[in-house]
């Protein structure tokens, strides 16, 4: 689980700023918001949080830091390559000097700190604590400057001179543009594993274009999911009764027949190649959902799925429609399944930006209250954290006050957050009402429009 972020000279985020799911002390309404890690209740945080805030106050780039950051953790970067972090330019100094990048999260009942400091060329700085039975250690901090980089590792992770000797080789081997979580997890150190799959599998972010490109792959292999999703389908009003997954034999001809020959000739090629004990799918893209057939390969098994959905005519009669058929929204809801899934059933953190794109008001808010109310009644720990212009989601029978935060620029044009929580708010004052008319900041103020048309 995410417990805080925090970013600094980035985009648009000048001095340091930071986003916590952790819940605020004074907050009494919606105890049932809060979760804690299945190891213990030692570290409690918010199942949820909503930014708001006017276009280019900076709500995307705080998405993008938390993307970048991941991105550099599990992929890395090559010999030559430069960091490619882009440091806040409306500050001549500040484009020289290092962004910084923070994560507190709790995984396995660990509570770990993990950030780092880096221009285009150079880690400056690295460190990472954790805490294990409510004692804070620390594990390495890097250093890096006009010497040679020197880690500090403490005696958690260098527990022998073995570790030690290891570590020194690691240290050595590791570039100037290279994270040393990174190679430590190269190397496989299991002290490091549990975070490291934290951010591979744990950690889900979003973009406003997303496409799910699995959907018909977890709706084949697991009924749970696509029985969840059709219920959940239904609830939301779209017409469709059930989703429905078809297998059959594959033929190329037939299937991929609209595809140009060459292109045909080259998935027949990419068959031909896969180990007969290897099991894999080629997901096609025909659809604009990016999500609704694929052929699934085990061993010498060629099977064409292909997802649909069904609905149910005024006769009482099933119908099946193809995906294209369905509406934007309902596109969107499709792309959100996992969410929807994974929220209730896996120990994920979900990074949504703009999450009401192509929703209706009320299918956004149906999408929160299933999480919160699993989250209450099934004791489930996923969290969502996402951006939105939805203003109607300003309510206080929905959100606490500490799951609602406002992100605008200062007046040397830098982003910050501010969360409801620091507002000293009545419990029956109007929140969107307040937002609108500009009590909370974060909304765009509007110049003249006389003197864009020419008129006095």
């Amino acid at each position: 689980m995410l417990i805080q972020f925090s970013v600094a000279n980035y985009k648009s985020f000048h001095g340091e700023t930071t986003f916590s799911f952790l819940p605020a002390k004074r907050i009494v309404d919606h105890k049932d918001h809060l979760i804690c890690d299945e190891a213990g209740k030692t570290v409690e945080v918010l199942p949820v949080a909503a930014i708001f805030g006017a276009n280019a106050s900076g709500k995307s780039n705080l998405v993008d830091a938390i993307r970048f950051a991941k991105k550099l953790i599990l992929k890395g970067s090559s010999e030559f390559e430069q960091i490619q972090t882009n440091p806040f330019k409306l500050d001549l100094e500040s484009i020289t000097q290092p962004s910084l990048f923070e994560f507190s999260l709790k995984h396995e009942g660990v509570v770990y700190t993990y950030g780092f400091k880096v221009t285009a060329t150079e880690v400056k700085e690295e460190w990472l604590y954790a805490v294990y039975e409510q004692r804070r250690v620390l594990l390495f901090e890097r250093v890096s400057g006009e010497v040679p980089m020197v880690i500090k590792a403490g005696s958690s992770l260098a527990k022998s001179s073995s570790n030690m000797k290891q570590l020194r080789f690691i240290e050595k081997s590791t570039r100037k543009n290279q994270l040393f979580l990174k190679k430590l997890s190269e190397n496989n150190n299991e002290i490091i594993s549990p975070l490291m799959k934290w951010f591979q599998y744990h950690l889900e972010i979003m973009s406003p274009n997303y496409k799910a490109n699995n959907i018909v792959l977890r709706a084949h292999d697991d009924k749970t999911f696509i029985d969840y999703i059709s219920g959940f389908l239904r609830l939301a009003d779209t017409g469709i009764h059930q989703l429905i997954c078809l297998s059959e034999d594959f033929d190329v001809d037939r299937h991929f027949g609209y595809m140009p020959e060459p292109i045909r000739a080259d998935i027949v090629e990419k068959m031909n190649t896969i180990d007969s004990e290897e099991k894999m799918a080629l997901l096609n893209q025909k659809s604009n959902s990016n999500q609704r057939d694929a052929v699934l390969i085990d061993g010498i098994k060629r099977k064409y799925l292909n997802l649909n959905t069904e609905h149910v005519t005024t006769e009482g009669e099933p119908i099946s429609f193809d995906l294209d058929d369905e509406s934007d929204g309902t596109i969107r809801l499709m792309d959100y399944s996992p969410v929807i899934y994974d929220l209730q059933k896996n120990d994920k953190t979900y990074i949504i930006d703009e999450l009401d794109r192509s929703l209706h008001p009320h299918l956004t808010r149906l999408l929160i209250e299933s999480h919160l109310k699993g989250s209450s009644k099934q004791n489930v720990r996923g969290q969502l954290l996402f951006t939105t212009h939805e203003s109607s989601l300003l309510d206080l029978e929905l959100l606490r006050p500490d799951e609602i935060w406002f992100m605008e620029k200062d007046k040397g044009y830098s982003s910050h957050l501010t969360s409801l929580s620091d507002y000293k708010i009545r419990k029956d004052l109007r929140i969107e009402r307040n937002y609108l008319i500009g009590r909370f900041g974060a909304i765009p103020f509007i110049g003249n429009l006389n003197e864009l048309i020419g008129e006095e």
